[in-house]
């Protein structure tokens, strides 16, 4: 991300990457760069290498909320979406 961008946890496994002015297509070409960089990643651990996915939701200002629950919200069902969908992936609010 942008130096003026914001990662932050949000949750026990939930993070939020607050991008700013970015439309929706750029959006997700930067949420598929995150999860592409995740998934290709090798954590070795006590002599085993352990790969790790994630499943990112996308939503934005204002199309998908004018509230910050809103947009929260919006992000989470499209996240829930990605992982219905066989996880390791970006899904869209909409």
């Amino acid at each position: 991300i942008r130096s003026n961008d914001l990662a932050a946890r949000y949750g026990g496994e939930e993070f939020i990457v607050l991008l700013h002015e970015t439309d929706m297509a750029n959006a997700t070409i930067i949420a598929e760069r995150i999860r592409a960089s995740v998934q290709d990643y090798v954590l070795e651990y006590e002599g085993q290498s352990l790969s790790i996915t994630i499943s990112l939701g996308v939503a934005c200002w204002p199309n998908h909320g004018l509230s910050v629950n809103d947009l929260l919200k919006a992000a989470d069902d499209a996240m829930y979406k990605a992982k219905n969908n066989g996880r390791n992936q970006v899904a869209s609010a909409g």
